[in-house]
């Protein structure tokens, strides 16, 4: 089942439609429609996408812009499909990553269309990350041709750009796009895409038109587990019980739609911190963790802390 808290009277409500685990959750631009999917068992549950009213729970359909919905698949392939849900109809499919189920951490798709057709189609990029130290960058782009609508899915491999010497992370876990407060040079409007990793490292992309990270802020102690975009901010969760907020360097803040500073690929996603949550457990995970560091995270080579 899906479990809904409001936070300021503590009540739950929940849907109950599934008949097997809840393994994601997704919320609709208006904020009044969940999906949510599940995965198979032995036991003769299917997979599939359940979407449904908020404010009801009434289930509208089983399977951004409002009528296409992503989905991965539990395969070895993790096979990544779209789907018009009022159609209830595939749009597309393309294999995600190879690797053993479940090994997705999360896929994101940009809140910016990367462009619009003169029959106000939109192509859309996306990025996935999991058990590998590679994001795939995909792109979601109509197809240009008569009768019903498709879609093509296609999907890059990115580099972390990592100096000789240095390990690259077990996995990747999370991803979050800057938006205005973090520009980039390609000019795309979903911002720089910035990805957290398991040795504690934030890489900054500028995808998809570089597929080749810009840098790499040592953010965390141990693993990133949670990256999310405050508007102004970037907000980085971490296994050594802190979390981050992260803002650009005073230079190159935005003022009034634009840059401060123009920018390029040497100055694009610098982080300034700015606040600090500590929320560190008696006996941390963290340390027990492979790629844990004993060293104090510092801001990327742009960047100075801010107390």
């Amino acid at each position: 089942m899906a479990v809904m808290t409001d936070l300021g009277t503590g009540t739950q409500t929940v849907y109950d439609g599934h008949d097997c685990d809840v393994t994601c959750v997704a919320l609709h631009p208006s904020g009044e429609l969940v999906a949510t999917g599940q995965g198979m068992n032995a036991g003769g549950a299917d997979a599939s996408i359940h979407l449904w009213q908020i404010g009801s729970r009434e289930q509208v359909a089983i399977i951004g812009k409002g009528h296409l919905i992503i989905g991965v698949g539990k395969d070895e392939q993790h096979l990544v499909g779209v789907w018009d849900w009022r159609k209830g109809e595939l749009m597309a499919q393309a294999p995600g990553l190879v690797a053993r189920p479940l090994g997705v951490h999360q896929l994101s798709v940009a809140p910016q269309p990367l462009a619009t057709d003169d029959k106000g189609r939109q192509s859309l990029f996306c990025v996935l990350v999991g058990v590998s130290n590679a994001p795939k960058f995909g792109k979601i782009v109509p197809v240009a041709a008569a009768g019903p609508l498709r879609y093509t899915l296609t999907f890059g491999l990115g580099q972390l750009g990592l100096k000789p010497g240095q390990a690259p992370p077990a996995a990747l876990s999370a991803v979050a796009f800057g938006g205005d407060a973090f520009p980039a040079p390609s000019g795309a409007a979903h911002g720089l895409t910035f990805i957290g990793s398991s040795g504690g490292r934030i890489f900054v992309f500028d995808a998809p038109a570089n597929e080749l990270a810009l840098w790499g802020v040592d953010a965390h102690q141990g693993p990133v587990t949670a990256l999310c975009s405050t508007g102004n901010a970037i907000a980085s969760g971490g296994a050594d019980g802190f979390v981050y907020l992260w803002g650009p360097p005073a230079g190159a803040r935005v003022v009034g739609g634009t840059p401060r500073a123009p920018v390029s690929a040497a100055t694009a996603g610098g982080l300034e911190k700015a606040h600090t949550y500590s929320f560190t457990p008696a006996t941390p995970a963290y340390k027990l963790d492979p790629q844990y560091r004993p060293t104090q995270p510092a801001s990327s080579r742009n960047a100075r802390s801010v107390p």
